[in-house]
């Protein structure tokens, strides 16, 4: 007599690889600092200058000469201020957990008076210092940043300063290792310049960058905006410098709403975040937005298909029956996860329809 046996089983299956996507333009994080150039709060001591930044939840400052201490310091931030004020700027900051990365911008008249300025730096441990250099220090100025192992980021005000061109920059960095370039993309933009094809020009060479947006391009007086709401395209600033693995600071550098910036400041600390960690990353358009309906003007700007291997693997639990020795009947439930799908569920970092509004309006999601 043949009888049916009821047998519970587990199966997993390896399927065959199937094709992903990828674009390796751009990491999915990014290593650089965020900073504010304290000349954004100009209109405050330095000491409200760092509270007001660390209000916004930045780290990183990048100072400069003239700034009242404030508090009980009678003297400006500068390589005139007493000892006592150093010491108390020195705890100010370790109080608040917040880095001097670099001062700026400095242009000295004399290489006695770089020497004062290297000796600050070093004081207070700098990266590096922004200046726009006259051009007969090229090489005494290399040199000495040589023996202090600071670097030198030379600045671009608009045309018609020293250095409103990458070219004049490059032509200082010639023969001078230690010289790099501070990247003020909003400066760049004010001379009508493309800032994405600027760093590529002076790719290797940007020790630091100020961020900042505009209201009209190719406009050296152009009135400033919060980054994002601008016509400069931070996204593609932000590919560049990840394509060149930046680890230097971007200071964010508002010259607008001077008595009420601190919000502006936080917003785009929030934007430039999520930018470093593939804010609108396009790059998974074919996985994220997959049916999603979007316009053909958007898609189009879409890059080049992925081209990585991915190896899905369904699982499954069912119940088998065996009726005799050449009969067998199974129902089994398959669930069916790839690699890509657990990225899209897991990480909200990515370019997906409920984020798709913030990718339009970058000043949305930057609130």
């Amino acid at each position: 007599m043949r009888t049916i046996k009821n047998i519970l089983f587990i199966s997993i299956i390896l399927l065959a690889f199937t094709k992903c996507s990828n674009n390796n333009t751009a990491a999915s994080s990014a290593d650089w600092k965020l900073g504010v150039q304290l000349w954004t709060f100009r209109l405050f001591s330095f000491t409200d200058a760092v509270n007001k930044a660390d209000s916004a939840g930045i780290r990183y400052i990048e100072a400069f000469p003239g700034q009242p201490l404030g508090g009980n310091m009678r003297d400006s931030f500068g390589v005139a201020m007493s000892p006592a004020s150093r010491a108390q700027i020195k705890e100010l900051l370790k109080g608040k957990n917040i880095q001097m990365v670099a001062i700026g911008v400095i242009v000295p008249k004399n290489i006695a008076e770089w020497q004062q300025y290297f000796e600050l730096a070093k004081e207070f441990n700098l990266s590096y210092i922004s200046t726009e250099p006259l051009k007969d220090q090229w090489d005494a100025v290399d040199s000495l940043a040589g023996v202090y192992n600071i670097k030198i980021a030379i600045h671009d005000h608009p045309n018609p300063t020293a250095y409103w061109s990458p070219d004049s920059v490059l032509a200082a960095i010639k023969g001078h290792p230690n010289i790099g370039a501070c990247a003020d993309v909003g400066h760049w933009a004010r001379s009508g310049f493309d800032p994405v094809e600027c760093l590529k020009k002076l790719e290797g060479h940007v020790y630091g960058a100020h961020l900042k947006d505009i209201k009209v391009f190719n406009d050296t007086h152009a009135a400033d905006t919060i980054v994002g709401k601008g016509v400069i395209n931070f996204d593609a600033i932000f590919t560049e410098l990840k394509r060149q693995k930046f680890s230097g600071m971007m200071s964010i550098e508002q010259e607008s709403n001077w008595e009420h910036n601190m919000q502006d400041v936080a917003a785009t600390a929030k934007y430039v975040d999520m930018a470093g960690n593939d804010r609108g990353y396009v790059n998974l358009y074919d996985l994220n937005l997959e049916g999603a309906g979007l316009p053909p003007e958007v898609l189009k700007d879409a890059p080049e298909k992925y081209d990585l291997w991915q190896m899905a693997i369904p699982l499954g639990l069912g119940v088998k029956w065996d009726i005799g020795r050449q009969l067998a009947l199974g129902i089994e439930y398959m669930y069916r996860m790839t690699f890509t799908d657990y990225l899209d569920n897991v990480s909200d970092k990515y370019l997906n329809p409920a984020l798709y509004s913030a990718y339009l309006e970058p000043d949305q999601a930057a609130r």
